[in-house]
């Protein structure tokens, strides 16, 4: 109930300010919202998949940082990384109490995500709604870590696009402080080269690239070229050899090519034509490139997980470019709800629906519904 009656009230907000172009009050009714998506993350009881694995490190593994020898806690912890170490050591020694974590957490990720889209969309309500549904509770309840890393990717975008690769290989710097899969930063610049090669043979090579990694065996070329000495390679073998995140399943490879790179190379090509919004075409093509991979090793999904605002704003924009074609009487845009609807009922599919259930008997949306409050130890359900 809680969930629906926050995306009814969106789409109010969608018609009224997106597609209408209020600005009455719509600032303080943006941020509104935002306040609303942090509280919900303060304020809950067990929901997402690690929420009680990382409440049982900040009781039983996390020290204080006012009271441990760094090296020895740097070491204990060696698995993760030193600005997580870091971070969660101080607001211990602030606070002996996991709501703490969660309170700068949800006020940081919500915050900067809310920076980007008010920075890079007047379709603010849209991209809210967007980021709500399909990337809120994987942001806030399960990578707690990546978030992190994530809104530093964020942040670095406007460097990313104007080519200041030294503030953005800063901002990376920060974002591998706190989770390794910040790496991909390193290869993104490269896809910058795009913009310089013609819709055909972006294409061309986008097909070419999807060709080659159907005809080879990515795992094994993988294990082949990792050197043993590599700073990760014990996370990585694991990640390669799990069933979870190993070899990816695809049921039916059609829909997959048909929905991971033809849509949206369409969509690159329809943004191409707007300089203005040509910005975004970029990172559709990395979704094609981190699609393919996923639909062989499942683990490259994390990869995904930095570009999804970004590639959210990228649609909406194209749809509005394909909503104001067509015009009925006086409406504007009469086309341009429908057409986000059908997309977020098919990402609502792929992202919470889709997939077996687990060796517990429950589905992946299990993980959130419904909403459960922390005063009464989750009695109270939504």
């Amino acid at each position: 109930m809680l969930y629906a009656i926050i995306v009814l009230l969106l789409i109010c907000c969608i018609y009224i300010y997106d597609i209408y172009q209020c600005k009455t009050y719509e600032r303080v009714v943006f941020y509104s919202f935002v306040s609303i998506l942090i509280f919900l993350n303060i304020f809950s009881y067990q929901i997402g998949g690690d929420t009680d694995n990382y409440l049982y490190s900040w009781e039983k593994v996390y020290k204080s940082l006012f009271v441990m020898d760094v090296f020895e806690e740097f070491d204990f912890r060696s698995n993760e990384r030193p600005g997580w170490i870091m971070l969660t050591s101080f607001l211990k020694g602030l606070c002996d109490d996991f709501i703490v974590l969660r309170i700068v957490l949800a006020c940081w990720v919500n915050l900067i995500v809310a920076y980007f889209i008010r920075h890079n969309t007047r379709f603010v309500f849209s991209a809210l709604l967007m980021y709500f549904v399909v990337i809120y509770f994987n942001y806030n309840f399960e990578i707690l870590r990546e978030s992190i890393a994530i809104t530093f990717f964020l942040l670095s975008y406007k460097y990313y696009i104007n080519k200041l690769w030294v503030k953005y290989y800063c901002c990376f710097l920060c974002a591998f402080m706190f989770h390794e899969s910040s790496l991909v930063m390193l290869i993104m610049p490269f896809f910058q080269l795009l913009n310089n090669i013609s819709n055909k043979y972006v294409v061309i090579i986008a097909l070419g690239i999807y060709l080659i990694f159907m005809l080879v065996d990515l795992v094994a070329v993988l294990t082949s070229i990792v050197p043993d000495n590599f700073s990760f390679y014990m996370k990585f073998k694991a990640y390669v050899e799990s069933d979870t995140y190993g070899v990816s399943t695809v049921s039916n490879r059609l829909l997959s090519f048909l929905a991971s790179v033809c849509g949206p190379l369409v969509a690159f090509c329809i943004l191409r034509k707007y300089p203005e919004k040509k910005q975004f075409s970029v990172v559709i093509f990395i979704s094609v490139i981190f699609n393919t991979l996923t639909s062989h090793m499942f683990i490259f999904y994390r990869f995904n997980n930095y570009i999804l605002l970004p590639l959210s704003i990228a649609y909406i924009e194209v749809f509005y470019l394909l909503s104001k074609k067509i015009v009925l009487g006086n409406n504007r845009l009469p086309l341009f709800m429908p057409i986000l609807a059908v997309y977020l009922i098919y990402k609502v599919n792929s992202v919470y629906f889709s997939g077996q259930k687990d060796e517990l008997g429950m589905r992946f949306y299990d993980r959130y519904y419904p909403y459960t409050f922390i005063f009464d130890n989750g009695k109270t359900k939504w």
